[in-house]
Parts: C-alpha cells; sequence; structure tokens
C-alpha cells in the first residue's frame, strides 16, 4: 500500500491537527462565549453548503479549528471554592496517593465547603467547635452519625450553590471542584474516601509556568494541605465509586505482593512495578531511577499496558485456530489490559494507557492495513473532545506519541528478530516494544523533564527485560498466590531486582549519565518531531519503492515462462 493510500485510510489525520491548532490557540482569544458558539455555527454552516466545492475541504478543515477553541473555551477550570479563605471542606480521594517527602500527593474532589466560623470570645482559635454543623443546613449531628454516612446522604432542604457567599457561616455550599490535596504521612487515607478537614486552598498558577499548564490540564487550579490535628472526621458512604473498588482491588494485591519471599525494600519495588503502589519506595533508588532516564518503570504506564498486551497476545494466541477466533483473542486480550487497570488503581494516567493500548491492539489485529493509524488518531481526537486539556498533559502525550512510534517502528524492529522459540521472541518481543517507543518520546522526555539521559539508550532495553521479568512474574503470583508458587516467583523477582537496581545505581553514578538542564523550547521540539516523521517518511517511501520494484519483477518472471 503507498504512502497516499495510507494516508487517504487515515481521515483522522485531517482532523487531529486543526483541532489540536484551535486548542493551542484557543488561549489568545478574547471574543465572549456566545461569539465564539456563532462563529463555529456559521462556519460548520457554511462547510455544509460548500462541501462539493473544492474550497469545501478548507471550511471543513475551519470547522474543526473553531471546534478546538469552543471546546477549550468550554473546557476552562471555573473557581467554585473561595482561595486564602480558611475553609471546611468535605472532599473525596479520587486517587491512590504517594509519599513524596513528608507528603502524600493525590487530587480530589471538593462536595461541600462552609466558612470555618472563629470563636467569639477571645482570639480566633484553630480548634475544632463541636458545636458547629457537619451537614448542611442542619444542626451538627453525633460524631457516629457523621462519620456512618457520607455528608451528601443527609442533605435536607436549601442551600447556597457554586459561587455563592453562604448567609449563614455554618450552611455548606454545595459545590464540585477538583484539586490536589497534600495529606501529611501521619495519615493513612486511601482512594475512595471521604474526610472533612479544615485549611486553605490555595491557587496555582495556571498560566505562567509549564507546571500550572499541567495542573489545568488536568482539571486543578488549587491545592490544600490537610496538616496534623486538621482532620475533622471520615465519612462514608453506601455509594462505591469505580475508584474506591479499585483501590481496593489494588490494595488486594498489594497484600498479596507482601506476602513474597524478598526484603521490605524488594516488596515495595515490587509494588510500584506491579501495582502502581509508589508510597513505599526508597528515595534514593527512585532518583537513581530518574537520573538515568527510566523513571518510566515506576508508573504504571503505555511500557506496562505493552507487556500486558504482548503476554496475553502469546498466551491466546491458540485461540486463531478456532472460527471467530481473531475477534475473541483481541477482546480477551482488552479485557486483560483493563483488568490490569483495575489492578494499578484506575488512576487517569492508567485508564489513559489502557485506552490508549486498548486501540493499539485493534491496530494491530485489524485485516485492512493503514487503520491502525486512524484508530489512534481517533481515540486522541475522541479524548480531546471530551477534555481538551489533556494537550497540554504530558502522560497523555507520551501515551500517544509512544503508540504512534510502538506502530510504525515495532513491527520494522521485529523483522530482524532471530527464530528463537516462543519464549525468547516473546521477551525480544518487549525488548523492540520499549525500543520502538523510546524512539518516540526521547525529544519529548527531554523537554518535558530538563534532562537528556545518555546512558538510557544503552540500558533501557536491560531494565525494560528485568522489568518485564518482575511484573509478569508478579502478575503471575497475583493469579496464582500458591504456597508452592512462593520460592520460585519469590526467586526469579530477586534475581531479577538484584540486576536492575545494580545497573541502575552503576549507571547513575557515571558522570556522563544525563545532559542535565537542557533548555528546550516547544519550537525545537516541533523541528525534532518534523525530522523524526520526515524520517519515517523517508523509510516507507523506500519500502514501497523495494515493494514495488519486487512486484515487477515477479510479473516479468511470470511473463518470461
Amino acid at each position: 500500500m503507498q504512502l497516499p493510500d495510507k494516508i487517504a485510510l487515515s481521515p483522522f489525520v485531517r482532523i487531529i491537527v486543526p483541532l489540536a491548532v484551535g486548542i493551542i490557540l484557543s488561549s489568545r482569544v478574547t471574543a465572549p462565549l456566545w461569539l465564539v458558539i456563532a462563529i463555529t455555527a456559521g462556519v460548520y454552516g457554511a462547510a455544509w453548503l460548500l462541501r462539493e466545492t473544492d474550497a469545501g475541504w478548507w471550511y471543513v478543515t475551519a470547522a474543526v479549528f473553531v471546534t478546538g477553541v469552543l471546546i477549550m473555551q468550554l473546557d476552562d477550570t471555573q473557581q467554585e471554592v473561595p482561595r486564602g479563605e480558611r475553609l471546611l471542606m468535605v472532599v473525596q480521594i479520587d486517587d491512590t496517593p504517594y509519599t513524596h517527602g513528608r507528603w502524600q500527593r493525590t487530587t480530589a474532589h471538593i462536595g461541600y465547603f462552609q466558612s470555618f466560623p472563629r470563636r467569639p470570645e477571645g482570639p480566633a482559635s484553630s480548634a475544632y467547635d463541636p458545636s458547629m454543623s457537619l451537614t448542611p443546613g442542619h444542626a451538627a449531628p453525633p460524631m457516629e452519625y457523621a462519620r456512618s454516612r457520607t455528608i451528601r446522604d443527609t442533605t435536607r432542604g436549601n442551600y447556597p450553590k457554586a459561587g455563592e457567599s453562604p448567609a449563614n457561616p455554618g450552611k455548606w455550599v454545595s459545590v464540585s471542584e477538583k484539586i490536589q490535596l497534600y495529606i501529611d504521612t501521619c495519615y493513612r487515607i486511601g482512594a475512595g474516601k471521604q474526610i472533612t478537614f479544615r485549611g486553605y486552598l490555595n491557587p496555582i498558577d495556571t498560566t505562567g509556568s509549564s507546571y500550572g499548564r499541567l495542573m489545568r490540564s488536568r482539571g486543578m487550579s488549587a491545592k490544600s494541605f490537610l496538616t496534623p490535628g486538621a482532620l475533622i472526621a471520615r465519612t462514608t458512604s453506601e455509594y462505591r465509586s469505580a475508584g474506591y473498588r479499585a483501590a481496593q482491588v489494588q490494595y488486594g494485591a498489594v497484600e498479596r505482593i507482601m506476602r513474597l519471599d524478598l526484603s521490605e525494600a524488594d516488596r515495595n519495588l515490587v509494588a510500584t512495578l506491579v501495582a502502581g503502589e509508589r508510597r513505599g519506595i526508597d528515595p534514593k533508588l527512585r532518583n537513581d531511577y530518574a537520573m538515568t532516564g527510566v523513571a518510566h518503570i515506576l508508573s504504571v504506564s503505555g511500557l506496562h499496558m505493552g507487556f500486558v498486551l504482548v503476554i496475553a497476545n502469546l498466551l491466546l494466541g491458540w485461540i486463531v485456530l478456532f472460527r471467530r477466533g481473531h475477534l475473541i483473542k483481541n477482546v480477551l486480550v482488552i479485557l486483560a489490559m483493563w483488568s490490569y487497570a483495575v489492578v494499578a488503581g484506575l488512576s487517569a494516567p492508567v485508564v489513559r494507557a489502557a485506552l490508549m493500548m486498548s486501540f493499539a491492539q485493534l491496530a494491530l489485529g485489524t485485516s485492512q492495513r493503514g487503520n491502525g493509524y486512524n484508530l489512534v488518531l481517533g481515540a486522541a481526537t475522541l479524548m480531546l473532545a471530551i477534555h481538551p486539556g489533556y494537550l497540554y498533559d504530558v502522560s497523555f502525550q507520551l501515551s500517544f506519541v509512544a503508540v504512534l512510534s510502538i506502530l510504525f517502528f515495532y513491527p520494522r524492529l521485529y523483522r530482524y528478530r532471530k527464530r528463537l522459540g516462543k519464549i525468547p521472541n516473546g521477551i525480544l518481543s518487549c525488548v523492540m516494544l520499549g525500543a520502538a517507543a523510546q524512539i518516540g518520546t526521547l525529544p519529548l522526555v527531554a523537554y518535558s523533564f530538563g534532562n537528556i539521559p545518555l546512558i538510557a539508550l544503552l540500558i533501557n532495553p536491560i531494565v525494560i527485560l528485568t522489568s518485564f521479568v518482575i511484573i509478569s512474574t508478579g502478575l503471575l503470583w497475583l493469579l496464582l498466590p500458591l504456597g508452592i508458587l512462593n520460592p520460585v516467583c519469590s526467586f526469579v523477582i530477586k534475581t531479577a531486582l538484584w540486576i536492575q537496581n545494580g545497573l541502575i545505581e552503576w549507571a547513575a553514578g557515571i558522570p556522563v549519565a544525563a545532559i542535565k538542564d537542557v533548555r528546550m523550547d516547544g519550537m525545537s521540539v516541533l523541528m525534532l518531531y518534523a525530522a523524526l516523521g520526515l524520517l519515517a517518511v523517508w523509510i516507507k517511501i523506500r519500502e514501497d519503492a523495494r515493494t514495488e520494484k519486487l512486484a515487477v519483477t515477479k510479473k516479468s518472471r511470470i511473463f518470461a515462462r
């Protein structure tokens, strides 16, 4: 299939580019929202009327562009809770917190808040006044009652809406705002839990820094700190969200990993690699992983999903021998990846990686060539239409670029493998999968994290191999936690960890392990990706020319007979 034909089979190539440009340039649009909506409707009308003309496609492109501007303006984070005021807040924890120094960092949603009342006599006190209401619009119930039911379940009557100040400081305000929450390590609070605490909501600069833009892309413009003594109550609810249930599954997986015959440090690292539980990892080890450019191993992402994809395809390959086997196999592989996403806690990066890899599986399994890129680009377009801020999220960018890089480079690398048997070929596939992903993500890693890990190019194949052994053995133990397998799994994991950690510790001590403090602007990254795109086009043109030459040679031999 020639390159123009492949592009024709991928219409989302021509959709996602103007959509992304519209999202990027939306910050420069100062027109009111009603005017943007009117312009969008007008451009779509013109595109429909002129669809049969030569200029029709340009109007369609303009319509997609203004759609990007519109959805970004509609998605802008709305400030609902006052900043810099002492508040009493009711929040629900979204993700499993992970420890970073003194704090456990996570994301949460504020459901209710009220101004924290001061005692009328004497100076302002930070002590909790038990006479204040813990339910919207009602007298304070006993603490046991407040803990037995969620605050939303006890809501009766009227209360102010978002953005309005309560007439009575004891009245609750109903809101829904996502924040970044820092929890002191003296507390143990998991995903899905609801808590009531007092504190401040501090603004995050969402325009003047890359960190602020990242937080804005994730729907957050504020953060809060849960300090010792600030927790008022832990509340529970009969409703169990998907995040809460996934957190329970993740907790069970971590508990099962802790039964392995390993040291505490090794068990914590295995819990990080397999189940995404990052609270117990050694800070020095984390720094060594970051220095050598393999920190992506510590976060369940596209690489881990790629491992599951390869393992599931190898284990379920025999299903294709049956009627509709290809369809059944693809469904089971996708179910396996989403099951692993649940084990990893269903955090936002894990969900994006599972979604991307699901489309990658459909792309690799499709019978019509060229549809793979269209499926991935279609998935990215859908995700941007739902939440355009993903465009600025580095985890989304890495997942998207990694999948595209895998689709192009992995089949070309895999052609040069030698037939070594199923197990060696499976291991080699994982190494090549990681190498293919790294080709596309290296410029973005340098731009986002400010360093170019030179040593990573040398140690990544070994680290990918050892982490594949650790993760696959860990998954085997999670599926079959039999006492007879404990010594075997523990020995295999301990040996792989000894090789992996020893290699990373050695590499981190090399003076030229990485080029630090890299200063790259957005234009430099675009130029690097333009060069990488031209390289891919050149490779594809050469392949097409070679294929055409072989076809002509074969045809001439047939006529010669």
